[in-house]
C-alpha cells in the first residue's frame, strides 16, 4: 500500500508552473533595478569628479584663481568636465566659481554642476 505520502508528479507540476509565473513576472523588475543602479554609479562618479575639482578649485589663494583658465573643458574617460571662472561676479572682489560635469547615458545626456563664490581677502 502506498498511503498520501509525499506530492504528486501533477501537483509539483502544478507548483512549478505558479513559481515560473511569479519569477517571470518580477524579470522587469531586476532589469530596471541593474539599469536605475547603472545610471546611479554614473551620477556619484560625477559627483565626485565635480567635488575634486570644485575643492581643487576653492583652495588656491585668490590671485592664482584668476590665473586658472576662466572656461576650460577638460575630457575625462566617460565624463566631460566644465570649469567656469567669473571675476566680480556677483560683486566687486568675488569670483564664481562653476563646475559641471556631462557624461552620456543611453542616448541621453546628463550633468552635475557646482557653483561657489569666492571673496577676496
Amino acid at each position: 500500500m502506498f498511503g498520501n505520502r509525499g506530492f504528486s508528479l501533477v501537483e509539483l507540476m502544478v507548483a512549478l508552473v505558479i513559481f515560473m509565473i511569479a519569477v517571470l513576472g518580477m524579470a522587469p523588475l531586476l532589469v530596471t533595478h541593474i539599469r536605475v543602479n547603472a545610471q546611479n554609479q554614473l551620477g556619484a562618479s560625477a559627483q565626485d569628479i565635480a567635488v575634486e575639482e570644485m575643492n581643487r578649485l576653492q583652495v588656491m589663494n585668490y590671485p592664482g584663481l584668476a590665473a586658472v583658465s576662466p572656461a576650460a573643458t577638460t575630457e575625462r574617460s566617460l565624463y566631460s568636465l566644465q570649469r567656469i571662472i567669473e571675476g566680480d561676479q556677483p560683486g566687486t572682489d568675488q569670483t564664481r566659481i562653476t563646475v559641471k560635469v556631462n557624461w552620456s547615458h543611453q542616448g541621453a545626456t546628463k550633468n552635475y554642476q557646482l557653483v561657489a563664490v569666492r571673496t577676496a581677502q
